[in-house]
C-alpha cells in the first residue's frame, strides 16, 4: 500500500489499524486523503471538521 500510493510507511500503519478497529482516522495531511481516501473512506481531513 505504501509504495503503490507513495505514501510513508508509518501512515499506512495508522490507516491499517484504522479499518482494523473500525474507526476514524483524523489527519491533517492532505496528500494521504487524495491518495487513499477513494479506498478507504474512514479518512478524515482534518480542515473538514467545523
Amino acid at each position: 500500500m505504501a509504495s503503490r500510493a507513495r505514501i510513508g510507511v508509518y501512515d499506512c500503519l495508522y490507516v491499517a489499524l484504522a479499518e482494523q478497529e473500525e474507526c476514524e482516522l483524523l489527519t491533517a495531511d492532505d496528500r494521504l486523503v487524495r491518495a487513499l481516501r477513494p479506498i478507504f473512506p474512514s479518512i478524515t481531513p482534518l480542515a473538514s471538521l467545523p
